[in-house]
């Protein structure tokens, strides 16, 4: 009898796998992801010019956030439909390893190993999963958090935007203890680090939203611009050149060329939502969530320029960029 329950188990998983995503395993970086709800769609696509390569599925899944691993072998989501946290194999998008979690998740991080996810969930706290073991801690970071950042180079430590008290929350990684509170002006709603971990830049809803820039080390405010009302989801070039900002209340994508100073904005479409920029590149992707659909926008010495659009049916939730080679 346990011949056949295990064949019947192995069985399960194959299919669990396929269905995920069949084929998937002769696709290579760079390419996007793309998640849509309800169906829990995945879609893979090129870069330039944007179209569609693949597309797999995880049903029963609504990826709210996903994140790729720096060395571009794995991909963890958070898991709206079912308030749980996963690490997926890239490109064949099988599951390693998840767990349910205490709220809602809203936002997620993997380290540089793929031992460890962090999230941040509705109920105001920021949990850190061991992938091998499937234990959890917790830390308590009040109201409304919104976004986590991993502070590089050594990702040492996650700052996590609340936007219910006007807070920035630091936790030492190492230790999993609170270090610092920062007090923000206004309600952050992202949070982005260069990559050398010497500055932040921090987005703030208000009637004027802006994007501000600080000292990591000594917290001082180096400069910021304002743009749009917020939400704002941010993402900064890896010269941290240029700064991009897009605004969920006004459905445009604002930039700030923090050489020369000057500042732009463009349509995304409604409710603008997650941006990111391309590794090395002066390119920008954004998405719509009520236009379900993703822009790429070129940023020059002129401002930005939309130059292609890739729609995702029925309705997309986020999206990653897969550039580095696993």
């Amino acid at each position: 009898m346990l011949a056949p329950l295990l064949t019947a188990c192995l069985l399960l998983v194959s299919c669990r796998e396929k269905e995920n995503c069949a084929g998937c395993g002769d696709l290579s970086p760079p390419l996007g992801i793309a998640f849509s709800v309800p169906q829990g769609d995945v879609s893979f696509f090129r870069m330039w010019p944007m179209e569609l390569v693949h597309t797999g599925r995880l049903t029963g899944w609504a990826v709210v956030a996903a994140e790729v691993s720096v060395n571009g072998q794995w991909l963890a989501v958070a898991d709206g439909a079912s308030n749980r946290v996963a690490l997926l194999k890239l490109p064949e998008l099988y599951e390693l390893s998840g767990a349910v979690i205490g709220g809602a998740p809203l936002d997620v991080e993997v380290d540089a190993t793929g031992h460890l996810l962090y999230a941040v969930t509705n109920n105001g706290c920021f949990w850190c999963y061991h992938v091998g073991s499937g234990l959890f801690d917790t830390l308590e970071v009040q109201l409304a958090p919104r976004r986590l950042a991993l502070r590089p180079p050594d990702a040492g430590e996650a700052w996590v935007v609340c936007g219910g008290n006007n807070t920035i929350h630091v936790v030492d990684l190492r230790q999993f203890i609170h270090t610092d509170t920062l007090i923000m002006p206004l309600p952050p709603t992202d949070i982005q680090f260069s990559r050398d971990g010497a500055r932040f830049y921090v987005a703030m809803q208000g009637d004027t939203g802006r994007v501000a820039v600080f000292d990591a080390a000594s917290r001082g405010l180096i400069q910021q611009h304002a743009c749009g009302r917020g939400a704002l989801e941010l993402a900064v070039s890896d010269d941290e050149r240029f700064v991009a900002a897009s605004d969920s209340a006004t459905g445009r994508l604002y930039v700030w060329d923090t050489v020369s100073g000057l500042g732009w904005d463009v349509a995304v479409g409604r409710h603008a939502f997650r941006t990111r920029f391309a590794r090395q590149s002066h390119v920008c992707y954004a998405m719509s969530i009520e236009d379900t659909r993703l822009l790429r926008i070129n940023i020059g010495d002129d401002g930005p320029e939309p130059a292609d659009t890739f729609h995702v049916a029925p309705t997309l939730r986020d999206f990653v960029l897969w550039e580095a080679s696993p």
